[in-house]
């Protein structure tokens, strides 16, 4: 079935070859865990025939075998379609600035946290990056989900590496543990400042 006027694709996912099959319900909560909370939202996307299982409509009786295609929509508001919808709500748009089968570098806007409770970064990233398609021997096994490889705090904006595979978080984290990568910030500023280089002990917003 072609996708319906007024819907959007939130997130898609691929079954591995030998998945177990299960009730669609059990299967989004595998395969999406970053969009919904509760098993009841699960149900109430399913009834509403948000979700698509090898391009066809399906209801909380489909069972989802291997290598099956799942997708799951959401109705197109009056919003600026850059951002992205979990839940309903609107989130902050996410830049990808490059990605690969293990890594990716994306853009981390002023105001949201990297990690922590309600809205944040990691848990957009499953809706704006690809699955890795790594094989095993190379990437040690794919992440359950992206995972930022660093912080940034929440009023700073910039450059956040994310890896997608345990070989690339093991690379990554032990390159920020030993200073192999290196930092840049800048700063906009107003006023007139006398020296060309100093040092503030001030916390700066």
């Amino acid at each position: 079935e072609e996708l319906r006027e007024g819907y959007e694709v939130v997130a898609s996912r691929r079954t591995q070859e030998g998945w177990r099959p299960r009730a669609l319900p059990e299967a989004i909560a595998t395969l999406f865990p970053e969009l919904f909370e509760t098993d009841s939202q699960i149900k109430k996307a399913c009834r509403r025939k948000f979700v698509f299982v090898n391009s066809k409509a399906a209801n909380c009786s489909t069972e989802v075998g291997s290598c099956s295609d799942v997708v799951i929509l959401s109705r197109v508001t009056n919003r600026d379609l850059s951002g992205g919808i979990v839940n309903g709500s609107t989130q902050p748009n996410i830049e990808v600035i490059f990605q690969d089968d293990h890594l990716a570098v994306v853009v981390k806007p002023q105001g949201i946290s990297t990690v922590g409770k309600g809205g944040n970064v990691t848990n957009l990233l499953s809706l704006v990056l690809e699955p890795t398609r790594a094989s095993v021997e190379l990437s040690k096994g794919a992440l359950h989900s992206p995972k930022p490889v660093h912080r940034l705090d929440r009023l700073t904006g910039g450059l956040l590496a994310v890896a997608k595979t345990s070989a690339a978080m093991t690379k990554l984290a032990s390159s920020f543990a030993n200073r192999e990568v290196e930092k840049k910030y800048v700063a906009l500023v107003h006023g007139l400042i006398g020296e060309e280089e100093g040092k503030f002990d001030t916390p700066v917003d």
